[in-house]
């Protein structure tokens, strides 16, 4: 009912097009280019950069309490996880801290894990990983200060080690800047005998910007 009297506007062009994320935004995504590869993992994907439409879906997504913006970030995930043709047997989302995840009411990481999963039929683990510190913004921090600010802040779940050993795995996030927070988790997971990570996020930073991106 309340979409009828404010139809939703996408929250890029801010065209009324009954879309939080309008198919013209969509197609202005910058394809991701070659970065440097992320040391633990095995590989990474993303939709596109984080700069324009997608910045400003990102955004919402995470700032203005729009979890429901997932719903079409979390397909074009899938979209990107599949041209990948990854062998994996599951989904994990890359934590908050308990008390960030209370603050803005949802893990918006979750949020995109569960609308992929959905599209491509496979299991999600929302719970495996947890943040064992409740570490400061990485926004404005340089290549070495996000590293140390993530280092051992993650942890898998005592109930999740032994379902998790010699499995293969897909790191989901919104965004990947460094690397830094995606290499923390792939640590915590390689200690529990994962045998294979990957990572799909919503976008990858330019290594020109990286420092300031949210």
């Amino acid at each position: 009912m309340i979409d009828l009297v404010y139809p939703p506007r996408c929250v890029s062009c801010r065209r009324l097009l009954n879309t939080l994320f309008c198919q013209y935004c969509i197609a202005e995504i910058i394809p991701p280019n070659d970065t440097a590869p992320i040391l633990e993992l095995d590989d990474h994907i993303a939709v596109g950069i984080h700069r324009g439409s997608l910045r400003h879906a990102i955004h919402a997504l995470k700032y203005e309490n729009l979890p429901e913006i997932a719903n079409i970030l979390g397909y074009l995930l899938a979209q990107v996880i599949q041209q990948k043709k990854w062998h994996f047997d599951t989904l994990i989302p890359v934590p908050l801290h308990a008390d960030r995840q209370r603050e803005r009411g949802y893990n918006q990481a979750i949020e995109l894990a569960q609308v992929a999963a959905n599209y491509l039929e496979c299991a999600i683990l929302p719970n495996a990983l947890y943040r064992s510190i409740a570490t400061t913004s990485q926004v404005g921090k340089n290549f070495y200060e996000r590293q140390q600010n993530v280092k051992d802040a993650f942890a898998v779940a005592p109930e999740y080690v032994a379902q998790l050993h010699n499995t293969h795995v897909i790191l989901i996030d919104d965004v990947c800047t460094t690397g830094a927070t995606l290499g923390a988790c792939a640590t915590a997971l390689r200690q529990v005998g994962v045998k294979s990570i990957y990572a799909a996020t919503v976008s990858r930073a330019d290594m020109q910007t990286s420092a300031s991106v949210a």
